[in-house]
């Protein structure tokens, strides 16, 4: 059941932008991956990529099969997520600010990059304001995505007779901007996420670097 909250939120606090051309290469969705055995030896190949095979083989064994995921690339960070996750990029070069939306069913991913030091508790205030905070519960943690532990916030919507969660990670911060990846859930009955948010959230957790 995909709940499109956080899209209206971010538009409501005027974060969101209409996508734009961008020189940035991460703007464009990655390619397609594929897994090549040749006589036993695995490569990944992106779509369209030439293989150079050096040695010379005599009545190889060759299969072939798409990935399970794609490869995202920024400057700054890095992750698999599984393949069928619809990309999207939105940019407002006049403020530096770049975000990058991975969409399935039950899940969304947002990387957010802001060219100035914005907080997670921001965002977060600017959400609970527009929902109504008797709707909301917000609750600081510290967990670790990849190999790094991360400071951030959960915050849990009840709307409508639906619940949603969001995990806000503070990946860096800094004098040159802000670096926030989010991780939306629309919740079951029991307030667990779904097999599909726990599949795509340890795909990224596990190829993550940044």
């Amino acid at each position: 059941m995909k709940i499109p909250f956080l899209f209206l939120c971010f538009a409501l606090l005027g974060f969101a932008s209409n996508a734009q051309e961008s020189v940035d290469a991460a703007a464009i969705e990655p390619k397609a991956q594929f897994q090549l055995n040749v006589n036993d030896t695995f490569y990944l190949l992106n779509e369209k990529e030439l293989l150079k095979v050096t040695e010379t083989l005599v009545k190889p064994t060759i299969s072939i099969q798409l990935a399970d995921f794609k490869k995202f690339n920024s400057n700054y960070v890095s992750f698999e997520y599984p393949r069928q996750y619809t990309f999207e990029f939105n940019e407002d070069a006049g403020i530096n600010y770049k975000n990058w939306i991975f969409s399935g069913n039950d899940i969304k991913v947002m990387l957010f990059q802001f060219g100035s030091t914005v907080s997670i508790d921001a965002l977060i205030d600017g959400m609970v304001s527009k929902f109504g905070k008797r709707n909301c519960k917000v609750t600081p943690f510290k967990k670790k995505l990849g190999i790094k532990v991360c400071e951030g916030r959960s915050l849990r919507v009840s709307m409508a007779e639906q619940l949603l969660n969001m995990d806000f990670y503070e990946l860096s911060s800094n004098g040159e901007g802000t670096i926030i990846m989010a991780f939306q859930s629309s919740l079951e009955d029991d307030g667990s996420s779904s097999g599909e948010y726990k599949t795509g959230f340890k795909t990224i957790d596990n190829s993550i670097s940044y």
